[in-house]
């Protein structure tokens, strides 16, 4: 398949690449309502993949070592499911959203601003983007968000693995509240508290955002018009002849970007659920490497792809509804005229 003549990010899927001050403001709100979109769309399921990754020889780590152990073992993400539900009620399963919600604005407005600024400069004046330089550009969008990811998973792994039936005082009922949590992580360490794992945060984020804006590049040229991406998510007519319409192409293309980024370093995820779950105070709790070589030893290499599944069927309609939305706003407030 031909090169299109120039990259989808500076078509009408992401937006042309901003020169005035009404398309950076359009880029940064794009990136909020996407990224509400993904966390609306797929927080049930996240949920289920880190109570799955976190669980060590049958019981989360929380419950480890307590009578909790057996009630609460996940024999997979049905199960998981059910459990949550009948242990904890439907909104157990949305433990954790707010914070992602409230840092969602934040995060997406700085990765795809990152992204478009670092496809700028990699590309220098010319619109024409290859895939290496897309690729480059997620990189370094990947481990810039990495900085304000990290913080807002920890917290967010930590009160999806607090179950109703953990007694200790680091999943306390007084710790399930998002603001309290907050508390206890200050009071406890300061602000490093909260960058607890950054390390493997940026090792996961630096590649897969690379991935995932190529992934995302390839396939939404796979599903346009003999590779026009221009004349399949734009034309004039409002009419679309690729190869799944408009709307499905777009959400096609973000699905499967995301399942594609998530599973280039999902090994790093699961590594990061443990650190950042565990409340142990000892080096060894913080290093990948012990990490890795203790799952290798005692669980076997199968539980590097923990959740691998639930992971996937959540991936596909957050990325799907994360890109959906930031394609609305953009349509929205695009000018007719513009070229």
């Amino acid at each position: 398949m031909s090169e299109p003549s120039e990259s989808a990010f500076t078509t009408p899927i992401h937006g042309h690449l901003p020169h005035t001050t009404k398309e950076v403001l359009v880029d940064f709100a794009s990136g909020i309502v996407g990224g509400c979109a993904g966390v609306l769309a797929g927080h049930p399921l996240d949920t289920i993949k880190v109570r799955l990754q976190s669980q060590i020889g049958g019981a989360p780590p929380v419950a480890h070592g307590t009578a909790a152990v057996s009630s609460t073992y996940y024999k997979g993400p049905v199960d998981c499911a059910v459990k949550i539900v009948k242990g904890e009620g439907v909104t157990g399963l949305y433990k954790g959203m707010v914070s992602p919600l409230v840092g969602v604005a934040v995060v997406n407005s700085l990765l795809f601003g990152v992204y478009g600024s670092a496809l700028r400069h990699i590309s220098g004046s010319s619109d024409s983007n290859d895939i290496k330089s897309i690729f480059f550009a997620g990189c370094v969008s990947g481990s810039v968000n990495a900085l304000l990811s990290c913080p807002m998973e920890l917290v967010k792994i930590r009160l999806q693995t607090a179950t109703n039936a953990s007694p200790t005082p680091s999943s306390s009922r007084s710790s399930h509240s998002l603001v309290n949590l907050i508390t206890h992580l200050y009071r406890t360490n300061g602000l490093r508290a909260f960058y607890r794992g950054l390390g493997v945060t940026i090792w996961r984020e630096t590649p897969s955002y690379g991935a995932y804006f190529a992934s995302y590049e390839l396939l939404c040229r796979y599903f346009s018009v003999n590779g026009d991406v221009e004349q399949n998510f734009s034309s004039p007519d409002g009419k679309n002849e690729g190869m799944l319409g408009q709307t499905g192409g777009l959400l096609m293309a973000g699905g499967i970007a995301g399942v594609i980024a998530w599973m280039s370093t999902y090994p790093l995820d699961v590594i990061k659920t443990r650190i950042q779950s565990s409340t142990s105070t000892s080096k060894e709790s913080r290093s990948v490497r012990y990490h890795l070589k203790s799952i290798l030893r005692n669980e076997g290499w199968k539980t590097l792809w923990a959740g691998w599944a639930t992971t996937c069927v959540r991936a596909f309609p957050t990325n799907a509804a994360t890109f959906w939305g930031v394609w609305c706003v953009r349509e929205l407030f695009k000018d007719d005229g513009r070229s």
